[in-house]
């Protein structure tokens, strides 16, 4: 588990499209945001309830995110966001749960 909440987002931006290739240009927007990541070696004793890590780490958050945003932590670790599945109890969003998958080439 990650014990420092904060981690630097970074949101996909689709630029325009190549005329050769056909391919977007790709960009990355960063903020900051709360999220606790907990690793595949983690214990169902320490997941939040109704939460499994399905793929390399789980991530919970309450900020919105999107599928394909990176994850950095502090210790330069990159994720790439696969699922989300929000959370919630009755009318009240509780948070999402996001499946990462773990970058270890990153660019």
């Amino acid at each position: 588990m990650v014990l420092d909440p904060e981690v630097t987002r970074r949101k996909l931006v689709l630029g325009s499209q190549n005329a050769i290739t056909g391919w977007y240009d790709v960009s990355y927007v960063e903020s900051t945001i709360e999220m606790l990541i907990y690793d595949r070696s983690t214990t169902t004793f320490s997941l939040p309830v109704g939460a499994y890590v399905r793929l390399d780490a789980l991530g919970c958050c309450a900020d919105p995110v999107d599928i394909g945003d990176e994850i950095k932590t502090k210790d330069g670790r990159y994720y790439e966001i696969k699922a989300i599945q929000e959370r919630w109890e009755m009318d009240n969003f509780i948070r999402r749960d996001c499946d990462l998958t773990l970058l270890p080439l990153h660019e």
